[in-house]
């Protein structure tokens, strides 16, 4: 409990910190548990490395992590990225065999041996759903074109790190271990998939009415469910589901994002949101200040390996992705925006290490280097991912140059943005 209450306190200066002066607060909840951390080594001491002990580091970790991950699973439906779907199939795709193949052929060139390489590539290879999802509602964007593609492409991705998780936790184990396991991750995710699509909504939006049929409550009458006991409704949903994939030999966390998905139908979706609001800047704090906290800087050489790593995702996704999303029909901004978007390496990647730590496959000091090169990329995206650097980067857009100066046409109205209203400038346009 002093553990956390420390992680507490330094989550608080952080988003303190970030109100006062307008920067982003994942950077600052990184650097305060860093902070920690070497405060931590310079002053060794019993009562202080108790509290914060990193076996109780670990677990704060992966508690905040269960519930995150849940709540981003709930913003992953589907039906959101239809219209952008093959731009969003071609994106996962292409970033995760490309970042993958080139994360594992320069950790080869750096020295790593073979199954550290693998741990390191599928690393590598994902984007942070919450750090997206974070960005995208902050600048409001979440149903523009480019927002839709990147939601499409993280949840590809998500379910490509979990079949990855699944099938390293079990190396070298006998195959009917991993196809008992490949089996019970295909079974809850289509438990996931049935109570997205009918049980849950049904459910829940049954009873948020007394009547049982309207999805919305009317003024002045009282719900079954207020929001407090809602919110009871949604924890049990993640627990059976973070319980169920434990009783199945998985981690929990597959479960939580499975929890989450199941609650991603519109519009149970936005009656979930609201009410997992609060809970999710509390875990928002808890995580990424154990997170940093949670390292133990490496030696130099494996530091600087660390850093070319982090510095290849930086490099490599944005013109990956742009090249890719303008290619699918995207304009050139909204590619550049997806770019930046996904320069990161992804949560699951942190459960990914610990699976192989936990595994043997791979050192503790290996762990850290995975979990620093994730501080890195996920500090750097909300610093570089904004209309600045947007603007700066089309500058030298290979086509940009190509691109007509003059349209052609005089004496013409052009009406952007043509939604409800629009009717009514066209039509008095017309009559005259």
């Amino acid at each position: 409990m002093t553990g956390l209450a420390i992680l507490l306190t330094l989550a608080a200066i952080g988003f303190g910190l970030s109100r006062r002066f307008r920067i982003p607060v994942i950077p600052l909840l990184l650097a305060m548990g860093l902070g920690l951390s070497l405060a931590r080594s310079a002053m060794p001491g019993e009562a202080f490395d108790h509290a914060l002990d990193l076996n109780n580091l670990e677990k704060i970790l992966q508690l905040g992590l269960a519930f995150l991950v849940f709540a981003a699973g709930i913003e992953l439906n589907p039906t959101r990225f239809q219209t952008q779907k093959k731009a969003a199939w071609l994106v996962g795709l292409a970033q995760f065999s490309v970042a993958g193949a080139a994360g594992f052929g320069l950790a080869r060139l750096l020295g790593f041996d073979g199954i550290s390489s693998l741990y390191l590539a599928i690393a590598l290879s994902t984007s942070s759903t919450l750090v997206v999802i974070r960005q995208l509602r902050l600048w409001l964007r979440m149903f523009e074109p480019f927002g839709r593609m990147v939601t499409g492409a993280l949840l590809l991705q998500d379910l490509l790190m979990i079949v990855w998780i699944v099938m390293l936790a079990r190396f070298g184990e006998p195959d009917a271990k991993l196809a008992q396991s490949v089996g019970a991750l295909v079974g809850l995710g289509a438990l996931a998939v049935i109570c997205q699509a009918r049980l849950m909504p049904w459910l829940l939006l049954r009873l948020r009415s007394r009547d049982g049929k309207r999805p919305h409550v009317e003024p002045g009458v009282q719900p079954w469910l207020d929001e407090e006991s809602l919110l009871l409704v949604l924890l049990a949903v993640l627990f059976l589901f973070a319980g169920g994939a434990y009783f199945l030999g998985l981690h929990p966390v597959v479960g939580a994002f499975f929890a989450g998905f199941s609650l991603s139908s519109f519009p149970l979706n936005g009656v979930v949101r609201s009410v997992l609001g609060s809970l999710s800047d509390f875990f928002l704090a808890v995580f990424f200040t154990a997170l940093g906290a949670l390292i133990t800087i490496p030696e130099p050489d494996l530091l600087l390996r660390a850093f070319a790593l982090a510095l290849m995702v930086i490099l490599l996704t944005p013109p990956l992705v742009t090249i890719v999303a303008e290619a699918s029909g995207l304009s050139s901004r909204s590619a550049i925006e997806s770019g930046l978007l996904l320069a990161q390496t992804s949560e699951l990647s942190l459960v990914l290490a610990l699976t192989g730590e936990i595994a043997g496959h791979i050192s503790r000091e290996l762990f850290s280097a995975i979990a620093l090169i994730a501080v890195v990329t996920m500090t750097v995206t909300p610093l570089v991912a904004n209309d600045r650097s947007v603007r700066w980067l089309l500058k030298f857009h290979p086509l940009r140059r190509r691109l007509p100066t003059q349209s052609g046409h005089e004496n013409h109205v052009l009406i952007l943005g043509f939604g409800a209203g629009g009717m009514w400038v066209v039509k008095p346009l017309q009559k005259a």
